[in-house]
C-alpha cells in the first residue's frame, strides 16, 4: 500500500506543479501588462498601482483575456483601440511622440558640447582683455588701475 500512496503523490505532484507554474506565469504576465497600462479613469497612475473600480475591472479583464489565450500585444492593442495611445505608460516612438525619444539625447549631447566649449574657452591662455596692464606690473600701472576703479565707482553713485 505504501507504494500506491507514493505513486498517487508523484502523479499529483506531476500534474499539480505544472498547473501552478502556469498560473504563476499567467499572473506574472498579467502584472507585466498592468505595468504597461495607465488607469483609464484618470490617466495618472499605472493600473498596477491605482486603486479604483475601473482599474479593478481592467485587472479582471486582463486575466480573462490571458486565460482565453490572447497575447500581450493583442490585449494592449485592444486597450489602445478603446482608449487611445494615452493608455500606454510608454508611448510608441512614432509621429509626434518621436520627439519624446529624440529630444532628450540631443539635449544631453548639446549640453555636453556647450560645457566642453566653455571649459576650453576659459582654459585657453591669452584669452581676455589685453588692453589692461598686468596687476603685478610697476607701481604706476597699479595706481592707474586704482584711479580708474575709483572713477568708475564714483560714476555708479
Amino acid at each position: 500500500m505504501p507504494s500506491v500512496t507514493r505513486l498517487v503523490l508523484v502523479l499529483l505532484a506531476v500534474l499539480v506543479i505544472p498547473i501552478s507554474l502556469h498560473a504563476t506565469d499567467a499572473e506574472r504576465e498579467a502584472r507585466a501588462i498592468e505595468d504597461l497600462l495607465m488607469a483609464p479613469c484618470c490617466f495618472r497612475q499605472q493600473v498596477s498601482v491605482h486603486q479604483s473600480p475601473t482599474t479593478t475591472q481592467v485587472r479582471r479583464d486582463i486575466r480573462e483575456r490571458l486565460a482565453a489565450g490572447e497575447s500581450r500585444q493583442t490585449i494592449l492593442a485592444a486597450y489602445v483601440a478603446e482608449h487611445g495611445e494615452g493608455i500606454l505608460v510608454v508611448p510608441p516612438a512614432k509621429g509626434s511622440n518621436l520627439v519624446l525619444y529624440v529630444l532628450p539625447p540631443l539635449t544631453l549631447a548639446g549640453s555636453v558640447l556647450l560645457v566642453v566649449g566653455v571649459i576650453r574657452r576659459f582654459s585657453m591662455p591669452g584669452i581676455g582683455r589685453t588692453d589692461l596692464p598686468h596687476p603685478a606690473g610697476n607701481a604706476a600701472s597699479i595706481q592707474r588701475l586704482d584711479d580708474r576703479l575709483t572713477d568708475e565707482l564714483r560714476d555708479l553713485d
